[in-house]
């Protein structure tokens, strides 16, 4: 629930732009994948419509979607969603932080260095799409591939976690349940060095798509407790858009709690827009 008071939203041409020109995930294979195009094929037109292959050569597979024409300032087209196989040697050391972010699956290091090969999944020309249709067709395109290709793990790199692809496949599309926002949002975790009990948390993935991001930077709150109020507010957003402007409140811990929002930059890489919420001065933490 938002409780509104005086709108002064800055101005976002002078913000850092997070926003994802390509949208990309890197799957992790144990064996070199064999990948079965044309079963893939079928399921994208049984999910997406108009679904045609223009390309498989070279370890490079792309499929267009016909019924989602962008327009850009130089032309049209439809948009595109490329698949890459590669042997690339897995750097651990830059896993690091994904590892330590990735609260959902313990044995997520352990899978990833079982890895020999890379797929990469990745969107072309579908930037200019509305961004629910943009991650609908992507994640539509990355189930039918996990469907039929075995996968050690997946790299969200822009929402900073390793997935655990058992989970990820329960979530499937037809089910009444789907979250379209599986891996395209986590929520993670710092604790502030030379501080007693301070602790900041945010969202990230909603800047991937053109929307703001959260955070909180807070103070004798139980973490799960804003965890659960960034989810929250993270998933308002990306089904209503940036819709909380500077000033207004949002419920905290109790329906009595009114939460301050204001737009700013962010306090931790990668520097974007995100939404700052107040949990009030017995809560707050940092220079208020």
């Amino acid at each position: 629930m938002f409780w509104k008071t005086k709108k002064n939203k800055k101005d976002e041409d002078t913000l850092p732009d997070c926003f994802a020109r390509t949208y990309g995930v890197e799957i992790f294979t144990e064996k070199e994948p064999q990948i079965p195009v044309d079963e893939i094929l079928r399921k994208l037109r049984w999910r997406c419509g108009n679904v045609e292959l223009v390309a498989n050569e070279d370890k490079l597979i792309l499929f267009t979607f016909k019924d989602h024409v962008v327009q850009y300032s130089d032309g049209q087209g439809p948009a595109q969603i490329a698949v890459m196989i590669t042997d690339k040697k897995i750097d651990m050391e830059n896993l690091e932080m994904s590892f330590y972010q990735s609260w959902g699956w313990k044995d997520a290091r352990s899978a990833v260095q079982k890895t020999a090969y890379t797929i990469l999944v990745t969107d072309m020309m579908a930037s200019g799409l509305d961004y629910t249709i943009r991650l609908e067709l992507f994640q539509k395109t990355l189930y039918s591939l996990l469907e039929v290709v075995p996968c050690l793990a997946i790299n969200w790199h822009l929402t900073q976690q390793i997935i655990d692809p058992e989970n990820y496949k329960e979530n499937a599309p037809e089910n009444e349940d789907y979250n379209l926002m599986f891996g395209a949002l986590n929520v993670r975790l710092f604790n502030i060095e030379g501080t007693e009990n301070e602790t900041l948390m945010d969202t990230i993935g909603l800047g991937a798509l053109g929307l703001p991001d959260l955070q909180c930077h807070f103070k004798n709150i139980d973490v799960n407790k804003i965890a659960n109020i960034l989810y929250t507010y993270g998933d308002y957003i990306f089904k209503n858009g940036d819709v909380i402007n500077d000033g207004e409140t949002i419920e905290g811990l109790t329906v009595n709690d009114k939460w301050r929002c204001q737009h700013e930059i962010s306090l931790l890489e990668p520097k974007r827009v995100v939404i700052d919420i107040n949990p009030g001065e017995e809560f707050s933490a940092g220079n208020r």
